[in-house]
């Protein structure tokens, strides 16, 4: 079983600094297998299962006139633990191994990364049409964007994670902390792929994908475009939040922008950089 931990700090660290990404220049040919993500049954998860939130350490954020709560990682960390969970739980398997992923079998739902605070720092001050849209929030973890976006009024959240257990002991708990309307919400578990074929399946269509510390590997590129591509609307937008480069993992901004642009169905822009600590870009991805 292949892990390892991300080395470009915790979720708040800004121990680095630099102006732009590295990896801009040299770039050559991206070499994609997207036959090495494996693939993960997806699933539908009621909005009511969830674990009880009253004692559970909490962490405010604050984005423009909104403020949101998420329970702290270690307070998540600590139920699953105490729940004593087979030892055949991916994610306990994962926090007793003190992983950020298990390839294949967890993804890093358990934080809410910087990337996800970048964007919801530039949802709530651009001047994108999230009121009555429909949004997906992909690779959701804390559920923070997506959370951000019932908050600004859209009419519909979907938020969608690799890990079941990540969902109900995190994101779901998260949405129960601020007082969010689950009827308008909705929650898959599962594999990419198998995703996008069962939204697309039931004719599922966003105005507005949110995706953050989504982009690390390379061999996920095509199953994400996939989703992009079959789950956006004509006139919808995709934001991605990410370092710009993930040192040790293989992914980074300049290899997804040129993914992207190889593939011709989408265009790309980069409409925000963040310089302090680690250097990171939010883009946007439309149709071409």
């Amino acid at each position: 079983m292949a892990e390892f931990r991300f080395n470009f700090g915790e979720p708040d660290d800004d121990a680095s600094d630099g102006s732009k990404c590295e990896g801009d220049k040299g770039l050559g040919n991206i070499n994609i297998n997207a036959n090495k993500t494996t693939a993960v049954e997806v699933c539908w998860i009621p909005s009511d299962r969830h674990l009880d939130v009253q004692k559970l350490q909490k962490k405010q954020h604050t984005f423009g006139k909104h403020t949101l709560l998420t329970v702290t990682t270690a307070a998540v960390e600590d139920y699953l633990l105490q729940q004593k969970k087979e030892e055949t739980c991916e994610v306990v398997q994962a926090i007793t191994g003190h992983s950020d992923l298990v390839a294949g079998q967890y993804e890093g739902g358990l934080k809410v990364w910087e990337c996800s605070i970048d964007l919801c720092e530039y949802l709530a001050d651009c001047d994108l049409p999230v009121e009555g849209g429909k949004v997906l929030e992909l690779g959701c973890g804390g559920g923070l964007p997506g959370m951000l976006a019932t908050k600004m009024g859209a009419a519909s959240v979907h938020f969608q994670d690799f890990n079941q257990e990540v969902l109900e002991v995190y994101t779901m708990v998260n949405l129960v902390l601020n007082n969010i309307d689950r009827s308008s919400c909705a929650f898959f578990a599962g594999d990419w792929d198998s995703f996008a074929s069962l939204a697309d399946s039931v004719d599922n269509r966003y105005d507005l994908i949110l995706t953050s510390e989504t982009i690390y590997n390379v061999d996920s590129y095509p199953k994400l475009l996939r989703v992009f591509s079959l789950l956006l609307t004509k006139s919808g937008v995709v934001l991605v939040a990410a370092k710009c480069d993930y040192f040790g993992v293989g992914g980074s901004v300049p290899s997804f922008i040129q993914y992207i642009q190889a593939n011709g169905q989408f265009e790309v822009e980069t409409v925000k950089h963040i310089n302090t600590g680690v250097p990171r870009k939010i883009l946007q991805v439309t149709r071409a």
